[in-house]
């Protein structure tokens, strides 16, 4: 099944986008698309805040038992994590032969950065989400989101949901590989850096490993996400090594309640937009690198200009979860 045959006609994905600035137009567009599911025998998920569920309860009356309330707060720790779940649980629905509508709000936590990469994954969402067929409608309050954010979240989502809660095109909607193509500036490395390696090649990584951990255990907080961040680099620099040109310089330091790892080589081959949200099929050799760290790390970022490539990977700290 693909995303045009389950999209209704118009080739789309059944991604819709919900800004509202009140209680008032939260309810005008949400209460008849919940509905709608209802009517339709659907499995009907809100994934919403305490505050979005007090607004939209009362307004469903009994329906609103109906519906499966799954999050009191919205938070979404590790994005690559997030998204892989979220595909595994709709192909599991899929599989099952379950009709299922959902709504979720937008994840607020974090900074511009981190927002940035929340929404790449909203892009990648059309693509790899959307071939289940099932519609979505993800919240924005216009009220607590920045001008970029809202921008942004206009460009991710193909469809729109209007005053009366009518899915309708979303003019300004980008297609996952255009919006992604955009350039993204690497963050800058702080002048005294706590972490400076140089891997040259892979008997390198005999002595690199033991210093990453080295200095990854006592700002994870425990050896299970230390080892996240030993493995999720160590991919990183593996595919500089084997796709990039060497040397490849990792630095890491602290920065915003994350621990920040950036992998470098000279490489000028752009790593493609798109590369490491789609789970790779089984039995192939290649293209699990960027994906596995993708799913270890909260924040992934790549950026290629004419001095190489830098792949920048960000993990929660202990202190701030």
């Amino acid at each position: 099944m693909t995303c045009h045959e389950t999209a209704g006609g118009d080739g789309e994905a059944p991604h819709s986008l919900l800004l509202y600035d009140s209680e008032e137009s939260l309810r005008g567009r949400a209460v008849p698309f919940l509905r709608a599911g209802l009517d339709r025998g659907e499995t009907v998920i809100a994934v919403v805040s305490a505050d979005v569920q007090r607004a939209l309860r009362p307004a469903l009356g009994d329906d609103a038992a109906r519906v499966q309330w799954q999050a009191d707060d919205v938070s979404y720790e590790r994005l690559g994590a997030m998204f892989e779940g979220f595909r595994q649980f709709l192909a599991e629905q899929r599989a099952a032969g379950v009709a299922l509508r959902l709504l979720a709000q937008n994840d607020r936590t974090g900074t511009p950065h981190r927002m940035a990469a929340y929404l790449r994954n909203e892009a990648m969402a059309n693509e790899v989400l959307g071939a289940f067929g099932y519609p979505w409608a993800c919240l924005y309050d216009i009220r607590s989101n920045s001008t970029e954010t809202l921008r942004d979240a206009q460009q991710t989502h193909p469809r729109l949901l209007d005053d009366s809660g009518r899915e309708v095109p979303n003019g300004d909607y980008l297609d996952p590989g255009t919006y992604l193509s955009r350039p993204q500036q690497p963050p800058r490395p702080p002048a005294a850096v706590q972490l400076d390696l140089t891997v040259i090649g892979p008997a390198d990584l005999v002595d690199f490993r033991p210093l990453l951990r080295r200095w990854a255990e006592p700002h994870m907080g425990s050896l299970r996400d230390a080892v996240d961040v030993l493995v999720a680099v160590g991919e990183a620099v593996t595919n500089a090594l084997q796709h990039g040109a060497p040397p490849v310089r990792v630095r890491a330091w602290t920065v915003d309640g994350v621990a920040r790892v950036q992998v470098h080589d000279r490489g000028r081959t752009p790593i493609p937009a798109t590369a490491g949200y789609h789970r790779p099929p089984p039995g192939h050799g290649h293209g699990h690198g960027l994906w596995v760290a993708r799913q270890l790390a909260d924040v992934i970022t790549t950026h290629t200009d004419d001095a190489g490539t830098v792949i920048t990977l960000d993990f929660p700290l202990t202190d701030h979860r």
